[in-house]
């Protein structure tokens, strides 16, 4: 059974999006990396028509999650399930960068659920 292993850097990017899924070659699941600079902003969206729910992952700074039309300030550390059909977008209106971890997968596929040891 094969594996593998690679660091941020080698990582395929498309301007500031990491793209995580394609150089690992992921076939179940989705997952980027975003880097947003103060202003910048992930279009709105939904995953209705993928089928896919989202979780994001705030691994720095302290952006907004615009869910449905309404602001939530998050920070580091923070996770936000998107079930479909929901519409957001993230934004970074403040003057520090922000990145997160951005995994999307099947919304009608019911994952296994498990225990930490």
């Amino acid at each position: 059974m094969g594996f593998t292993l690679i660091h941020l850097d080698d990582c395929e990017t498309a301007g500031n999006w990491t793209l995580v899924r394609r150089t690992l070659d992921l076939q179940s699941f989705g997952v980027n990396l975003v880097d947003l600079a103060p202003g910048e902003q992930i279009p709105e969206h939904d995953e209705t028509k993928r089928d896919q729910e989202e979780l994001f992952y705030i691994v720095g700074g302290s952006p907004t999650l615009v869910v449905d039309g309404e602001d939530h300030r998050v920070r580091a550390g923070t996770f936000a399930r998107l079930p479909r059909p929901t519409a957001h977008r993230g934004a970074c209106p403040r003057r520090q960068p922000s990145a997160s971890v951005d995994r999307h997968g099947r919304a009608t596929t019911p994952a296994r659920r498990s225990r930490p040891a």
